[in-house]
C-alpha cells in the first residue's frame, strides 16, 4: 500500500512540475476542458501584446536604427497575429461543438419521443384552474 502511494505521489510531481509532464497536462485538460484552451490562448495572446508594448519602451529598443526597430516590431506584431488566429479559431470550433452538441441532443429527444417541457404563464395555465 505504501509502495503504491509513492508510486502514485512521484506521478503526480512528474505531472506538475516537469516541462514534459506540464505539457502532457495541459494536453489532457485541452481536450476535456475547451475553455481551458481559449483561457490559455487568450493568456498567451495579453503576454504578446504586453511584450509589444514593453519592447517598444525599453531603452535598448530606442537605440536601435529604423529598420531594426520595424523588423522587431514587425515580428512581434507576427506573433500576436497568429496567436489572435489561434483564439479565433479555438472559438469557431468551440461555437461549432456546441451547435453539433445542441442539434444531437435534438435528434435524440426526437428519435425517443421526449418533447422538451413548456412552461406555461398563469394566464395560460386558467384551463388547468377551471
Amino acid at each position: 500500500m505504501i509502495k503504491f502511494l509513492v508510486v502514485i505521489i512521484i506521478a503526480i510531481v512528474l505531472l506538475v512540475f516537469t516541462a514534459p509532464g506540464q505539457k502532457l497536462t495541459a494536453s489532457i485538460l485541452d481536450k476535456v476542458s475547451p475553455v481551458a484552451r481559449e483561457k490559455q490562448l487568450l493568456t498567451n495572446l495579453q503576454k504578446n501584446i504586453d511584450g509589444i508594448s514593453t519592447t517598444i519602451n525599453a531603452s535598448e529598443y530606442q537605440k536601435l536604427n529604423d529598420s531594426e526597430k520595424l523588423k522587431q516590431l514587425n515580428m512581434l506584431v507576427q506573433q500576436a497575429k497568429s496567436q489572435t488566429q489561434a483564439v479565433q479559431a479555438a472559438l469557431t470550433q468551440g461555437d461549432l461543438s456546441a451547435t453539433a452538441n445542441m442539434l444531437i441532443q435534438k435528434v435524440v429527444s426526437i428519435q425517443t419521443g421526449n418533447q422538451p417541457a413548456v412552461s406555461l404563464s398563469p394566464s395560460q395555465n386558467n384551463c388547468h384552474n377551471q
